[in-house]
């Protein structure tokens, strides 16, 4: 390994744009080598720094619950996503939001500390639009993270609907409020 890594870490507080960010061999090389004290402590925790800022998210629909519908065949609904933390830090998740034709998703306001590995449950405000028909298309839904460090940052996942617990949840009141435009159209 060479010395730009370390001058470079010094100058920019990070590590190169080349360093792997998958934990090849020369990476684990990299990182043996630190731990042994044969780098600066500088170099070493600017390169930890940018670790722990990596940030990954998954997400699915963990359940939904009773709602309603309105004279337009809207049908809302309170819902619940389940929000895994697959990344090497905590984080904070919140702001959850998506939009497909027909759907639309908002968070609460509320927000879940997940530490590596954790999974947290984030409460959702779910429209349905149910004169359109649910589609295979998944559902990105877009978090604010904040990590340690502080920094605030939106990461997308997309979450499957259809088979969901939203989906189930809304089919018998969908055809029950399209019956009802129906009727009124």
């Amino acid at each position: 390994m060479s010395g730009n890594l370390s001058e470079h870490a010094r100058t920019e507080g990070t590590a190169p744009a080349s360093t792997p960010a998958a934990p090849t061999a020369g990476l684990l090389y990299w990182l043996l080598y630190c731990r042994e004290g044969q780098r600066s402590g500088l170099s070493c925790l600017a390169f930890r720094g940018q670790q722990s800022t990596s940030v990954s998210l998954v997400a699915f629909v963990a359940s939904g619950g009773s709602g309603g519908g309105d004279s337009e065949g809207v049908y809302q609904m309170a819902g619940q996503l389940a929000v895994i933390n697959a990344g090497p830090a905590p984080v904070t998740a919140s702001a959850a939001t998506g939009q497909l034709p027909g759907i639309r998703v908002r968070g609460t306001g509320q927000s879940r500390l997940l530490r590596p590995g954790g999974t947290g449950w984030i409460d959702v405000e779910v429209n349905i639009d149910c004169s359109i028909p649910f589609d295979s298309e998944p559902l990105s839904m877009r978090f604010a993270v904040e990590t340690a460090d502080g920094r605030v940052r939106e990461v997308s996942y997309p979450v499957a609907v259809i088979g969901s617990a939203w989906h189930r949840e809304v089919e018998r009141p969908c055809a029950h409020l399209a019956g009802l435009v129906k009727d009124d159209g």
